[in-house]
């Protein structure tokens, strides 16, 4: 890949229910991420709002939601597909949703298949999300999308634990599987295991795009990163914090590393 075919995960703190908030510090990242030439940029599991199920009704967006106009003027600006997590109102139903931002500022919806809960074990002393269902109906839309000669396949945390979604990604040809998520510590070794054998077994690079900080009452695990098709990760962030895990491949191997921001 040229410079320009970079790729990354981003890695946020979420302020809880503040879209204007969070979208200030995306346009900061995609900032940081379009002076180190990024070309595709991956963010977390619900990244508009924070993991905040609860508060999907009365967040939800829309596809041509003004709330969005900022991230479509740097995508055009940055010749950037941007991809980001909100709850989205679709045809009457509400659903936890990736929403990718072209460069043209069309916003193509990738709507969650598996909808997810956590355990009473998951935080034995405090409270947990509500389950994802008592909010969101299970999806379906899945954009077919090349970027620069690559085969993007969209998923959203619990999705790439089923083995038929991974897949499904590979018998299309997808040649990057895009994983934005919310995963707690006690959570990482399982999904990275499921990632690592997609990875190794469709030669998909990953990019596995998580929290950096608390949202929904519970300590995100960070640890961001660009996964290759041998299923090692050459871009990780810490546990805590934001940034970008950036990747490329200059014609004879992958390259990656790690840029940390303040905010």
């Amino acid at each position: 890949m040229e410079s320009s075919c970079r790729i990354a995960a981003a890695q946020t703190v979420p302020v809880a229910g503040d879209v204007v908030a969070n979208v200030r510090q995306h346009l900061h990242l995609i900032e940081t991420a379009a002076a180190e030439q990024v070309g595709l940029l991956v963010f977390p599991e619900l990244s508009l709002t924070g993991y905040e199920p609860a508060l999907g009704p009365a967040l939800a967006l829309t596809i041509d939601d003004a709330r969005l106009e900022p991230l479509k003027a740097a995508a055009h600006a940055h010749d950037m597909t941007i991809v980001v997590g909100a709850p989205l109102k679709w045809e009457g139903k509400l659903y936890l949703a990736a929403l990718v931002i072209m460069p043209s500022g069309e916003v193509l919806p990738y709507t969650k298949h598996h909808l997810g809960a956590f355990r009473r074990e998951d935080n034995p002393d405090g409270d947990i999300p509500p389950p994802e269902d008592a909010f969101f109906s299970p999806g379906t839309l899945n954009p077919q999308l090349e970027w620069r000669g690559q085969k993007l396949a969209f998923s959203i945390c619990a999705d790439g634990a089923y083995p038929a979604h991974t897949q499904a990604a590979g018998e299309r040809g997808a040649t990057m599987y895009l994983s934005s998520q919310f995963a707690i510590a006690t959570h990482m070794a399982f999904k990275m295991a499921r990632l690592k054998q997609a990875a190794r077994r469709y030669g998909f690079t990953v990019l596995f795009a998580n929290y950096g900080g608390a949202t929904g009452g519970l300590e995100s695990a960070g640890g961001s990163c660009v996964r290759t098709a041998d299923g090692e990760a050459i871009a990780r962030l810490p546990e805590a914090g934001c940034g970008l895990a950036i990747a490329w491949d200059d014609g004879r191997r992958w390259t990656g590393k790690a840029v940390l921001s303040k905010r």
